[in-house]
């Protein structure tokens, strides 16, 4: 199974956005930083900007930017929409 389905597999068994926040992005998911920060950067002056947006600390913000934390899946969906990333395959790093 490839990390994508795995994600998507995944995703769809938490339902709507709206589903508990419990759960976390498999480990075998690795989210593209850069992308996510370079999007951030366009749409969002701050770290504390699109923090406040998500309804986030801004510490949760720069640790996800850092790689030092990954978003839940429900957080994750959420920076995904704000950012206007279109689909979670292009947020992920992709295989070589």
């Amino acid at each position: 199974m490839s990390v994508t389905q795995e994600m998507f597999g995944w995703l769809d068994s938490l339902g709507t956005v709206e589903a508990p926040k419990s759960g976390s992005i498999p480990e075998s998911v690795v989210i593209d930083r850069a992308k996510l920060i370079a999007a951030r950067e366009r749409l969002f002056n701050r770290q504390s900007d699109l923090a406040e947006y998500l309804g986030v600390a801004p510490s949760c913000v720069s640790a996800w930017e850092l790689g030092a934390r990954t978003p839940s899946v429900v957080q994750f969906a959420n920076l995904l929409r704000a950012l206007r990333i279109p689909s979670f395959e292009d947020a992920l790093v992709k295989e070589s």
